[in-house]
C-alpha cells in the first residue's frame, strides 16, 4: 500500500500500490472490510482520487494512463487518458465535472470526462517550461473559483482557468516540489517539497507574489510525500519517510502533533471529507483509519 483516499459520501477508501492493483474497503464498520480489487493497470498507480459524489474513483499510473472506475460495482469505466509519461497526479473538480491529470511528460490536461470522446479531445495546460525534464507533480482544483494549480518539479506553481489560460505563478527557483493542496475553504494554499512546507495566501498566487510566504522546515533526515489539509481548514498534514504523520497549525506553523503508526514509509495522508477520521498509507503494506479526536 502506497496511497491512499478516504470518502465519506459512500463509507469506502481506496489504497493503490507498486504493483498496479487498487482495492476499494468498506470503513464504515469498526474493521475494514476489502469490498472490490481493481486491476486493469500495467505499472505502479501512484494517486487516486474519488469524485464528490463518491461513486466514481479515478486513478493515475506509471503505466501513463488514469482510469475512472465505478465504485459501487468495482467495474472500468470506458474513460482511458493518455499521456507520454508517468502520470503524477488526478484530481475532480468540486462539482465532479472535469478530471485533472499531472504527468511527468511536462503537461497537465483537464478532461470533461462524461462527454463522448472526452479522452481525446482535452484542455492541454502548457508545458511547465521548456527544458526537456521538467515534470507535472501535483494538480489541485480551488473549491470555489473554478481554477486550478499545478506544481512543478522545478519549483513553479501555476493557477489555470479551466479553458487553459494561465492565471497567475510563483516560482520557488528550482525547489523540487511534490504535492499540492488547496484549503477547504480556498484561502490558502499548500505546497510541499522533500524537506519543506511551503504555504501561502491563495490570492498570493492569483497576483504571482508570495508576500505572505511561510516556509516551515521538515527534519532534514526524512523526505516527505503527501500533504493534506483537515477539513475545517485548521491544520496541515505532511506525510513522510521516516515513518510519521506530522500535524501543523495551518495559520502559525507551529508543529501541534507527530504521529508514528507504522513501520515503512507513509506514502499518503488524507483526511476524510465530514473531518472525522485521518487515512494513512504506507509502503510496510499498511494503510490506517483512525478518528481524528483520538490523535490532535
Amino acid at each position: 500500500v502506497i496511497h491512499g483516499k478516504l470518502t465519506n459520501a459512500l463509507g469506502v477508501l481506496a489504497t493503490a500500490a507498486a504493483d498496479g492493483i487498487v482495492k476499494i474497503w468498506d470503513v464504515s464498520g469498526d474493521l475494514p472490510a476489502l469490498r472490490f480489487t481493481l486491476a486493469g493497470h500495467k505499472g505502479e498507480v501512484y494517486r487516486v482520487a474519488f469524485d464528490p459524489t463518491g461513486r466514481r474513483l479515478a486513478t493515475a499510473s506509471f503505466d501513463n494512463t488514469a482510469r475512472l472506475w465505478d465504485v459501487a460495482t468495482g467495474q472500468p469505466m470506458e474513460f482511458v487518458a493518455k499521456h507520454d509519461d508517468q502520470l503524477r497526479d488526478v484530481a475532480f473538480s468540486p462539482d465532479g465535472s472535469y478530471l485533472a491529470t499531472a504527468s511527468a511528460d511536462g503537461h497537465a490536461r483537464l478532461y470533461r470526462w462524461n462527454e463522448p470522446g472526452a479522452e481525446s479531445n482535452p484542455v492541454l495546460l502548457p508545458k511547465v517550461r521548456a527544458q526537456k525534464y521538467s515534470q507535472i507533480m501535483a494538480v489541485a482544483f480551488h473549491p470555489g473559483d473554478a481554477t486550478l494549480v499545478t506544481v512543478s518539479s522545478e519549483g513553479l506553481l501555476k493557477r489555470w482557468s479551466r479553458a487553459g489560460e494561465e492565471l497567475g505563478q510563483i516560482s520557488l527557483n528550482g525547489v523540487r516540489l511534490g504535492d499540492v493542496a488547496i484549503s477547504p475553504d480556498g484561502s490558502r494554499l499548500a505546497a510541499l517539497a522533500p524537506r519543506a512546507l511551503y504555504m501561502w495566501a491563495y490570492a498570493d498566487l492569483a497576483k504571482s507574489t508570495a508576500d505572505s510566504q511561510k516556509l516551515i522546515g521538515l527534519p532534514r533526515n526524512t523526505y516527505c510525500y503527501s500533504v493534506a489539509f483537515s477539513a475545517d481548514g485548521k491544520q496541515v498534514a505532511v506525510a513522510c519517510e521516516d515513518s510519521a504523520v506530522r500535524l501543523y497549525d495551518a495559520q502559525s506553523g507551529e508543529l501541534v502533533k507527530t504521529m508514528t503508526i507504522h513501520n515503512g514509509p507513509v506514502g499518503e495522508i488524507a483526511f476524510s471529507p465530514d473531518g472525522k477520521r485521518i487515512a494513512t498509507a504506507s509502503a510496510d503494506r499498511t494503510f490506517a483509519v483512525l478518528d481524528r479526536k483520538s490523535v490532535v
